[in-house]
This record gives C-alpha cells, structure tokens and sequence, in this order.
C-alpha cells in the first residue's frame, strides 16, 4: 500500500530487525542526497521543517550534523534532543537522577543541558538519532553508522566521529518534530512490558559500554563498568522504596528488575 502511495520513493525492505544502525545504513546506501535524515517512525514532520533544516546546512557549510527540537504533540513535552557527550561525571549525575534534582544546573545537569534554554541554533555535541540532519559529505568521511551497536548510542557514535573530524553539530531550537516517544512498540509493550523493560536496560548498557571502549579507553571503559553496577544498585533500591511507600509494588519492581538485569551484562554477559 505505501509503495503504491508514494510510486517517487524507493523502499528498502530488511528481511528481519537487523538493529537501528545496519536497517539505516541499507537505505543510506542507496540514497543519493545531498542531506540524509534519520526518522523515528513514531514521529510527526510539521510542513516546511525539512526544507527549513536543509536551508540552515546549506548556510552553514561547517555544520555536519543538525537536528531539530523534539515535542510531543499531545503534551507538548519538550525532550533533552541535545546533549553533551556521555564522560564520566556528567553521565553519573544523569543516571544518579541528579539532573533531576537540579535541572537548571550547568553541574548536575551537564549531560542532558536541561539548562540550556537558548532558541537560537547552537553547536551541541549531539542529536539525537530520532530524527537528524546529516550532509552526504561528512558520510564520505566519517563512514556509515557504526552496525556494532543494534540499538541506542549509535547517534551518539556518529556524532562523535563528525566532531572528531572537524565538522559542527548543530541543535536547532526553533525547528519542531512532534514524537510519540515509545509508541512504536506500544502494542507489543502490553504483552511483554517487562521482558522490554529488562531488553532495553541491557541494550543500553551493551552500547554504552562498546561507545567508552571504541572511544575513551581501558581505564575509562573499566570506570564506567563500575559506576553501572554503583547506579543499578542505587536506582533499584529507590524504586523497590518507591514501591513500599506507594504501595506500586508492579510497576516499582518491573523497574528495580530492568537496573539490575544490567549488571550481569556490565560483567560480558552476551
């Protein structure tokens, strides 16, 4: 049905869930654009966003990478689509709920910049891979995304190597893309709710760790592994209190049971 709606675009069909990552880079390989966007399917394109995006790369020839600010349609919830790269410290306040705490801290809130309320474009470390803007140049240097990585940080990746090279990541706060975050999967979420739970905490672990090893080093992968293990533990016993003083004794302990499915995976389990 959609190839007959849309007989311009061309459809790259993948036999199965190859990841984020491999099912992007097969269709980037038969693109032939000058820009190349990554889409969530669980996203809303507002009329003239796309072409406003391309006429800010096209002023900007420094810029490799940009991406616009992400809002849910419904309640207008503004998502941290911006972020700094994830050292160490910084990610420790993020996964220790401190930015939480103080949201409008350069400290405690370094990693998601919930502090940076700026509406004009600004050079950021990265977008986020639900929806970006990348020039088919900075593609032909820096490569396709890294298909190591099934799920989550791959964005990260991506933008780290275009820095690396010399290229700008822009954020642009005055252009909006509506996300239904999470609603791609809500069908299947109703039946296996907390084997998702569980995937996705490992996946992320999986993938952030494989990000410090390509990028930082052996020290830093080895400190990293160990603040996961710290903050799982951490973030499980708040939620199972949670739990106790709320009497949600389900959805507390679906959530203390995804943190501490990460710290065999911090250990190599596959």
């Amino acid at each position: 049905m959609a190839v007959l709606s849309f007989p311009d675009i061309r459809f790259v069909k993948n036999p199965d869930n190859c990841g984020f990552a491999k099912g992007n880079n097969s269709a980037i390989k038969v693109s032939n654009g000058k820009y190349i966007v990554l889409l969530n399917p669980d996203t809303l394109v507002y009329p003239g966003t796309f072409d406003t995006m391309v006429a800010f790369m096209d002023r900007h020839e420094k810029a490799g990478i940009c991406g616009p600010r992400l809002c849910h349609p419904e309640t207008k919830k503004v998502e941290t689509s911006a972020r700094s790269f994830p050292t160490l410290m910084p990610l420790f306040w993020n996964l220790v709920y401190l930015d939480r705490v103080f949201p409008e801290s350069r400290f405690w809130a370094s990693y998601q910049r919930t502090w940076d309320i700026r509406v004009e474009p600004h050079v950021v470390d990265w977008v986020t891979g639900a929806c970006l803007m990348i020039r088919r140049d900075a593609i032909d240097e820096i490569g396709l995304l890294d298909e190591s990585i099934f799920m989550y940080c791959e964005d990260i990746d991506w933008c780290y190597r275009c820095k690396k090279a010399g290229s700008r990541i822009f954020y642009l706060p005055g252009v909006l893309i509506g996300h239904f975050r999470g609603q791609s999967s809500k069908q299947r979420q109703k039946i296996q709710k907390n084997a998702l739970s569980v995937w996705g905490a490992q996946q992320y672990t999986r993938s952030i760790i494989y990000f410090y090893s390509k990028h930082y080093g052996f020290v830093k992968t080895i400190l990293l592994r160990g603040m996961l293990v710290f903050t799982s533990f951490f973030k499980a016993f708040l939620w199972l209190a949670k739990g106790l003083v709320t009497f949600d004794f389900s959805s507390s302990f679906s959530r203390a049971r995804s943190y501490i499915s990460m710290i065999p995976v911090v250990f190599g389990k596959k």
